[in-house]
């Protein structure tokens, strides 16, 4: 047996993710399924803390994706190393799921970890404006207006700002 060296093993554990990740979003689970065994065997070589937990975001987006919101989140959450600095794609999606099985107040802390983490690294794979968009559903959900507002606020100072007005703009033109 020829380990692999670690930062390649690593490396491939995190490009597999993201691939994996793109081929759920086209619909392509049988593919996905086995890339989340590809990240898991990767990761268990890896000396990377984060990548041995990363094959249970995928297994847990394809539970999302089947319909089955309580397994999935359960699966998410073993796959969050750090609710601050990990794939804050997962934050973001396990809090989608929590406001739609009706535990809103459980999304609050999820969601608002993805946002004090940095904007560069795990944390490159979501938008913030996506990250406030579910705080105010989540917010508005558990029956906090205040909170709520201020992050839809937030959303739509966002949508107004000149970029995405072009960008609204050339959608509509036809």
């Amino acid at each position: 047996s020829n380990p692999v060296p670690g930062k390649r093993v690593r490396d491939a554990a995190w490009y597999l993710t993201h691939a994996a990740l793109a081929r759920l979003a086209t619909g392509d689970t049988a593919t996905t399924r086995r890339l989340a065994d590809s990240i898991e065997w990767l990761g268990a070589r890896s000396m990377n803390p984060r990548d041995p937990l990363l094959h249970h975001a995928v297994r847990g987006l394809l539970l999302a994706h089947a319909g089955h919101d309580a397994a999935a989140a359960r699966v998410l959450r073993r796959s969050i190393q750090s609710p601050t600095f990990g794939l804050t794609r997962v934050n973001l999606e396990l809090g989608r799921l929590l406001v739609r099985l009706g535990r809103a107040p459980e999304a609050v802390p999820v969601l608002r970890a993805a946002l004090r983490g940095g904007i560069e690294g795990g944390n490159l794979y979501v938008t913030r404006r996506a990250l406030h968009a579910a705080l105010a559903e989540a917010f508005a959900q558990a029956g906090e207006r205040d909170s709520a507002h201020v992050h839809a606020a937030i959303v739509a100072r966002a949508l107004a700002a000149p970029h995405w007005q072009a960008v609204t703009y050339a959608a509509r033109t036809p």
